[in-house]
């Protein structure tokens, strides 16, 4: 079904905790079951996408279109344990970045390829992606370290180099 599912296998108990105590962004609904079960609803889009691009004839579009899918779909297998597993939110905010261009170059090379309709499948994918950037860089940020006047003034000055003049 998906990456959400072996993220919450990765979970477990403390990851349960971990998870807990994220700031979650303001519009991520509180209920982790909602967003499975959007997953359920997007991922078939894509992969049917994919199989009405390789039923076609070929050629250089519908190659790239499906290198591109196939590197995303890889990609997206890998984020659950980059952002559970190791709990690297950044890295993972970076990373479904990435999963995003790709699955935004495989539309774009659907389009060309002549199978809209497969695009427009690709780009609900795509905007789905984007939602989940968007809550993924939320947590990120939230996660940072306020820098306080006091925590600035507490760093020690590093003297110039020489020659260096002020």
């Amino acid at each position: 079904m998906n990456t959400l599912r072996g993220a919450e296998r990765m979970l477990g108990e403390a990851g349960d905790q971990w998870y807990d105590e994220l700031p979650l962004a303001p519009w991520q609904p509180k209920s982790r079951g909602t967003l499975a079960i959007l997953w359920a609803l997007v991922t078939p889009l894509e992969a049917v996408a994919a199989w009405l691009v390789w039923r076609s004839s070929g050629g250089l579009w519908w190659t790239l279109a499906l290198l591109f899918w196939f590197a995303q779909g890889t990609l997206r297998l890998v984020w659950p344990s980059v952002f559970y597993g190791l709990h690297f939110v950044d890295a993972g905010a970076v990373l479904l970045a990435l999963i995003l261009a790709l699955a935004s170059a495989s539309s774009t090379c659907m389009a060309l390829a002549g199978d809209v309709t497969a695009c427009a499948l690709m780009a609900v994918y795509g905007a789905w992606l984007a939602y989940l950037w968007s809550l993924n860089v939320y947590t990120a940020v939230r996660l940072r370290p306020q820098r306080t006047e006091e925590t600035v003034n507490s760093i020690p000055a590093r003297p110039l180099p020489r020659g260096l003049r002020v």
